[in-house]
């Protein structure tokens, strides 16, 4: 190669040198330009940060941390408080559920055993067979609701107990009751015959002072004397306990034996119950208008509840009573 060859290569290194050093530059120049107007914008819009004190900021960043930190801790803790708190009311709750629970147990025990009460009593007591079923049945729905498995013995009792009860045959206990009580209010409307018959002193006084002339003094002590007795042909005639001069104290002794009849109805006394009704049959009888159509219709009556049969043999329905009140004594939580 010659020298001026030599001398043209260098020249173009040189030129390609000088070229891309321009180039660079440039670039260089730009993205200088480019920065300092970034940095312009930024100090232009967010001036405060280039005039404040960044330190006492960065102080104050630090403390507000540090307070959100104490406050967290404080969160915590409370957090801590209510879950302990909340597992208390949980506790205690269930220990209130579990003491209604055996209250209400409690209570439904001695519900049935209310009933059960009841239903003894209705059955002596009143004769009255559908309160005591009704009773027992109650009863019975009462222990269901427990489903508790030591009650099963009490049930079957209940159960043997209704089925006795329903197989009784039944007694209008009230309904005769309402028709003894509307004979004793019609009793006033019923006409009464006449006075009740005098005693026979009376009339051996009567014919004592029609015969003063015809008898001597002996004759008439002796007829003095016959008049103090009075002869009674018919024994199963009864006369009322209080004898009624006034048709008042009459009625008034009638609805005594009516009333007595009630009683003895009410208490299943069947010897009574037709004594009772007899007896106000036969005052009727004896002082009562039998032609008055009232009085007829009212001995029909007595006639038709003299022949019914208030006896009636009651069971035994004691045993539910007597086995929930054991087991009671056994488990006195239950």
């Amino acid at each position: 190669m010659t020298d001026n060859d030599k001398t043209i290569a260098n020249t173009s290194n040189t030129s390609s040198t000088t070229g891309f050093t321009s180039g660079l530059a440039l670039i260089l120049a730009v993205s200088a330009f480019s920065v300092s107007v970034y940095l312009f914008y930024l100090y232009y819009q967010h001036r405060d940060l280039y005039t404040s004190n960044v330190v006492d900021q960065l102080s104050a960043l630090y403390e507000q941390g540090r307070a959100l930190e104490d406050e967290n801790k404080n969160l915590a803790k409370d957090i801590q408080a209510l879950k302990d708190s909340q597992s208390t009311l949980l506790t205690a709750l269930q220990t209130v559920q579990g003491k209604l629970g055996r209250n209400r147990d409690y209570w439904l025990i001695t519900e049935t055993e209310r009933l059960l009460v009841i239903a003894n009593h209705r059955l002596q007591l009143a004769r009255d067979v559908d309160s005591a079923i009704a009773a027992l049945s109650s009863a019975d729905t009462q222990l269901k609701q427990l489903a508790d498995p030591r009650l099963l013995p009490v049930r079957k009792n209940i159960s043997e107990e209704l089925a006795l009860l329903k197989s009784l045959e039944r007694i209008d206990v009230p309904g005769i009751a309402l028709r003894l009580t509307t004979l004793t209010n019609n009793l006033d409307r019923l006409a009464v015959t006449a006075e009740p018959p005098r005693p026979a002193k009376t009339q051996a006084s009567a014919e004592t002072g029609n015969s003063d002339e015809k008898t001597s003094g002996l004759q008439q002590l002796w007829q003095d004397i016959l008049g103090l007795f009075r002869l009674r042909t018919n024994v199963e005639h009864y006369q009322p306990l209080l004898a009624p001069e006034q048709s008042y104290f009459l009625r008034q002794n009638v609805k005594l034996q009516l009333y007595s009849a009630q009683q003895a109805l009410l208490a299943g006394d069947s010897k009574t119950y037709q004594n009772n009704i007899l007896l106000a049959q036969q005052w009727l009888r004896d002082y009562f208008n039998q032609d008055n159509k009232q009085v007829a219709a009212a001995l029909d009556e007595l006639k038709q509840l003299a022949t019914l049969e208030i006896a009636l043999s009651l069971p035994d329905i004691s045993q539910s009573l007597k086995a929930l009140r054991q087991l009671s004594a056994k488990n006195p939580h239950t």
